[in-house]
């Protein structure tokens, strides 16, 4: 599987726990959002780690893979703050819904702009490669 197909399991994966999570927000425990935060984790990971460095290299794609890396440090501080209040905390909802719709947008924009991007910088054999990659990390 290339890396487009990989990220875009996990992305249709990440929505599903998401809408999971937004449905059952009464019931919600620390273990369902220990696994969100996981995921997230790992997505965020593998695509520093293995997708963005190769996009970086080269020119046409190398402000949307900055930019990615930024909306995953806002993830990354959201997740933060979330993890350090208590779920009854009044701000926790409130803070999961922007995480939510942060997620959302990084994950559209990434499936309808760098994706294409990507393809025109990216060798296949590339592209194949670093979904490798990803997908052994995101496991």
């Amino acid at each position: 599987m290339d890396v487009y197909s990989v990220l875009k399991n996990d992305h249709d994966r990440i929505r599903r726990m998401f809408s999971e999570f937004m449905e059952k927000k009464e019931q919600v425990g620390i273990e369902m959002f220990s696994q969100l935060k996981n995921r997230l984790d790992a997505h965020m990971k593998a695509e520093e780690s293995f997708f963005y460095p190769v996009l970086e290299q080269e020119r046409s794609t190398h402000e949307p893979a900055l930019e990615s890396i930024e909306e995953h440090h806002v993830t990354k501080l959201l997740l933060g703050e979330l993890d350090g209040l208590s779920l009854s905390d009044e701000h926790w909802m409130p803070k999961m819904k922007v995480l939510k719709e942060v997620t959302e947008h990084h994950l559209e924009e990434e499936e309808s702009t760098i994706f294409e991007q990507a393809r025109k910088a990216v060798s296949e054999q590339q592209a194949h490669d670093i979904g490798q990659a990803v997908g052994k990390t995101i496991q």
